[in-house]
């Protein structure tokens, strides 16, 4: 019985031993496909973290390009804004400017109407001036002749003068005579 249980113990033991063996196979290749596992997973981690620090390298670049944009565009929407100022401050000067023309187009053309009606003006005042003109030496040609009249009745009168005082003369010896005088 003892030998039973020795050939049943040594039989447990050997079966034990090949179950340990085999166990001990499936952990060495369970660990050998642990390391390669890991090896692999390793090989796959820094290849990831080389990865993720170019992808945050990129990520840093592109964070620096949006911030480059960003200030960009800040300093273009500022000009937009100051060109937006300049563009209605030009338009409200362009606007003055019209309504200046406007102003100047409409004083032109009043300078225009009285230059217009300042030449009617002239060539009536012509025309009168060449009526007057007309009429001076029809004026002229009469005073003319009046001042010869004139001259001829002045000569007959100074002849009438003359011999009024000559008869006057004579007159007074006349009447100095009937008078009883005597010159």
């Amino acid at each position: 019985m003892w030998k039973q249980k020795l050939e049943a113990s040594q039989k447990d033991k050997n079966a034990l031993q090949a179950t340990i063996s085999q166990v001990q196979n499936s952990a060495r290749q369970l660990r050998e496909n642990l390391v390669k596992e890991k090896t692999a997973m390793d090989r796959q981690n820094s290849k990831l973290q080389k990865e993720m620090s170019a992808l945050r390298s990129e990520l840093d670049t592109r964070d620096e390009i949006i911030r480059k944009s960003q200030r960009m565009l800040s300093d273009v929407q500022s000009d937009i804004k100051n060109l937006h100022k300049h563009i209605k401050e030009e338009q409200e000067k362009y606007h003055k400017l019209q309504e200046c023309n406007q102003k100047l187009d409409d004083e032109l053309k009043k300078e225009r109407r009285d230059h217009d009606n300042l030449q009617k003006e002239i060539a009536k005042l012509e025309k009168v001036q060449g009526q007057m003109k007309e009429e001076n030496s029809e004026l002229e040609l009469i005073i003319s002749s009046h001042e010869k009249t004139l001259t001829e009745k002045e000569s007959q009168l100074e002849e009438m003068t003359r011999k009024f005082r000559e008869l006057k003369r004579i007159q007074d010896m006349i009447h100095n005579i009937s008078a009883g005088k005597l010159v």
